[in-house]
């Protein structure tokens, strides 16, 4: 996959967006993305799954984070087969402080 847009939205949430992978690089029917979420200034891993559909690119809003940390994120995307690689570069992205937007 690659990222192509990832912006904090408030104090506890972030916006990823992102294109599948080309079809020639797919081993079998993709079936889903798994997104992770490394808290860096806790170094705690998240983990989220969201399921593949036929569409361009794809979104995803994750929140409940803490507030004015920074996180890295990377996106893998699977198969029945299995995984793949994990998206590269990896991002950083810092949810914002109370009362910013």
């Amino acid at each position: 996959p690659t990222i192509i847009q990832y912006d904090p939205l408030n104090s506890t949430a972030i916006i990823i967006k992102w294109h599948g992978p080309s079809t020639s690089y797919i081993n079998g029917i993709l079936n889903s993305f798994k997104i992770e979420l490394i808290d860096l200034n806790r170094n705690i891993t998240l983990y989220q799954e969201q399921q593949a559909k036929p569409i361009e690119f794809y979104q995803l809003i994750i929140s409940n984070l803490k507030k004015y940390t920074n996180y890295s994120v990377r996106i893998n995307c699977a198969t029945k087969i299995g995984s793949g690689p994990w998206s590269s570069p990896m991002i950083y992205v810092q949810t914002l402080e109370d009362g910013m937007k």
